[in-house]
């Protein structure tokens, strides 16, 4: 309990499940936000139980990227996203595992609503990519998890390149 104080005094944001045979520490749990709170014995069930709800609510907390789609609100885990790409007459195409969404947007307003975001990298002035989602390069291009390529434009490629392999 008192690790859990000291994670949350250090502004720690992830969860905590925690499990005792002790009850009078149900409260403590209250005190750093668990997320569950397991008391011995429990079982399987109960286990399983935790996991769910625990998944459901850290699913929930995921960032995600809100727009307006046939006068419908949609939201997309930023996760999900693969990039964004410039389109014609201020849209914007939004790349996702799961399709692509045409957006009335410029690019220029993606990148703002995405500023504080640091996986989110333009390249140049057409894409705005997840390099989470940069699955190789080929040549001075970028090839993205969906077999898209992202062309980076020859004044940015040392820039770019350097951004998106620095870890490599």
């Amino acid at each position: 309990m008192e690790a859990a104080r000291q994670l949350r005094q250090r502004d720690y944001q992830g969860g905590f499940i925690f499990t005792t045979s002790s009850p009078g520490h149900t409260m403590d749990s209250y005190e750093v936000n668990a997320l569950y709170y397991l008391q011995n014995p429990y079982d399987r069930r109960h286990f399983e139980n935790a996991m769910l709800r625990c998944g459901s609510l850290l699913q929930k907390a995921k960032p995600q990227f809100t727009f307006l789609q046939r006068k419908k609100e949609v939201s997309i885990p930023y996760d999900d996203i693969i990039f964004f790409e410039t389109g014609k007459s201020h849209t914007v195409a939004l790349h996702t595992v799961t399709g692509i969404y045409s957006l009335n947007y410029t690019l220029t307003h993606v990148v703002e609503c995405l500023k504080d975001t640091y996986y989110f990298l333009s390249v140049g002035r057409s894409f705005l990519i997840n390099i989470h989602h940069v699955s190789g390069q080929i040549g001075n291009d970028l090839s993205m998890s969906d077999g898209s390529i992202v062309q980076v434009p020859l004044r940015k490629q040392s820039e770019i390149l350097t951004a998106v392999f620095a870890d490599d």
